[in-house]
């Protein structure tokens, strides 16, 4: 536990940057942009949504008067969404930038302020609306310097440790798998082709501009070109466009092999994302889990340049466990994955990040 006896109390306004508002102050704030006013870019735009650091769509910077873009500091929705934001971004409405003074972030302190703020908003409620000038007024303690400013030193330094431990319990869970696959006799793996187990084709997609698919307030999460975060890009109102239970990948991710993902609810699709649908079984979440690694080793080195095309993965082979019969074991595949995954609650329940 840290002792926190010392530690100064901050208002908000002591340490981030501030604007005048009437008679008080306000940190600055994102606006609505009409969506016929976003062309499609490489700006990421942050919303009050909780997903994917709150970034819910890429776009190209605008004259517009309520374009508004931040860099490298921490993003606070009046939702109470927290995330740091290190490169440069648009803010949508209701969504607040906090950027300190006289001191340039980095993920350690960032992360450590995120942490900080994050409780201190914990007791907020969405009728509450934690609006630029309420969080302005916002105190919560950090430890602080002989001189009374915040010790960032300290900040990034104790972020750091904690790291440091997840490194190092990640890197015995690691151990653990190795130790786990060890014991596995793989020469007696079958080999299939992927043509053979999966149809593969692109996943159906609206084919409309961001703008209009992605929705701040959407609940459909929309499977797009990315090697990140399940390769979810956005939410969107509009309907699922595909069922659970299907693999996805693109051909256009700058590292394609690591695109698969087992989408385990339904998705809206997205141009140049391919889906892989079982023909031979209906694939549960481990099992989807488990194909998915064994398609990321098995794939070679393409990118933008070399793209990865349907034909390339259809004639794939792959080696997978088999059953008596030949068949792909998919109990086998199932029993494995609970097993990693019980290994790793294990390791993780033994960091503390009190």
């Amino acid at each position: 536990m840290i002792d926190t006896s010392a530690w100064t109390k901050f208002k908000v306004s002591d340490i981030f940057i501030t604007e005048k508002h009437g008679s008080g102050l306000q940190v600055p704030t994102g606006a609505m942009m009409s969506k016929k006013d976003l062309m499609d870019g490489d700006i990421p735009r942050v919303t009050v949504s909780n997903y994917n650091n709150g970034i819910t769509g890429y776009y190209a910077d605008s004259n517009g008067k309520n374009y508004r873009t931040y860099q490298n500091f921490i993003s606070v929705s009046f939702l109470g969404t927290v995330f740091y934001q290190p490169d440069k971004v648009s803010l949508d409405m209701k969504v607040h930038c906090l950027k300190p003074l006289d001191y340039e972030l980095n993920v350690y302190s960032a992360g450590y302020i995120v942490s900080i703020i994050r409780k201190a908003i914990s007791n907020f409620v969405y009728s509450d609306q934690l609006s630029s000038t309420v969080l302005a007024e916002l105190e919560f303690a950090l430890p602080a310097t002989s001189d009374g400013q915040p010790d960032w030193d300290c900040m990034e330094s104790y972020m750091k440790s904690i790291m440091g431990e997840a490194e190092k319990s990640i890197e015995k869970l690691k151990r653990a798998s190795c130790d786990a696959k060890h014991l596995i006799d793989v020469s007696g793996w079958g080999e299939f082709r992927v043509g053979d187990l999966f149809d593969v084709h692109p996943t159906n997609a609206y084919k409309i501009t961001n703008a209009k698919l992605i929705s701040d307030d959407g609940a459909n999460p929309i499977v797009v070109n990315s090697g990140f975060n399940n390769g979810i890009g956005g939410f969107t109102n509009l309907d699922c466009t595909e069922k659970a239970g299907v693999i996805t990948f693109t051909d256009t991710a700058a590292k394609s092999s690591e695109s698969f993902f087992y989408q385990e609810q339904d998705f809206v699709g997205y141009p140049h994302v391919q889906g892989m649908y079982c023909k031979v079984h209906s694939l549960s979440v481990n099992e989807g889990k488990f194909i998915t690694t064994v398609l990321r080793s098995a794939v070679g080195n393409y990118d933008f340049i070399v793209k990865m095309v349907r034909t390339d993965i259809m004639n794939l082979i792959i080696r997978l466990p088999i059953d008596n019969n030949g068949k792909p074991d998919w109990d086998y595949m199932e029993n494995y994955m609970r097993n990693i995954m019980d290994e790793t609650e294990q390791v993780l329940t033994e960091l503390n990040f009190h």
